[in-house]
């Protein structure tokens, strides 16, 4: 994903979140201050968990192994493996590249 195309998704989700918020105040005009500060929380906690996301996905493939870190053996590449991560922004799915090595039996995800 290149910066600009970063940068779009960003806006896109930013947009979203305030037509939201504001879809959701014409709702009811007479918001007490407690509730106005819960949907300005709700659009920031919005855009810091999609600020992350598209962090995570924009960034560059990592280069293949070249042995096993193990024993130091020939690995195979076994594709993309998901993760879900816990985060302060929220919950983030990660996306890595799996390696197994036959010699030692040990699958692994670099760094």
């Amino acid at each position: 994903m290149t910066a600009e195309e970063l940068e779009g998704q960003l806006r896109a989700e930013a947009e979203t979140l305030i037509k939201r918020t504001v879809e959701k105040y014409r709702e009811s005009e007479h918001k007490t201050l407690s509730e106005i500060e819960a949907a300005a929380l709700a659009v920031g906690k919005g855009m810091k968990e999609a600020t992350l996301k598209g962090l995570v996905a924009a960034r560059p493939s990592e280069a293949a192994p070249e042995s096993c870190p193990t024993c130091g053996g020939t690995v195979q590449a076994k594709g993309k493996r998901v993760k879900w991560i816990q985060t302060q922004a929220g919950e983030v799915q990660v996306q890595r590249d799996y390696y197994y090595c036959a010699a030692c039996r040990t699958g692994f995800f670099p760094q």
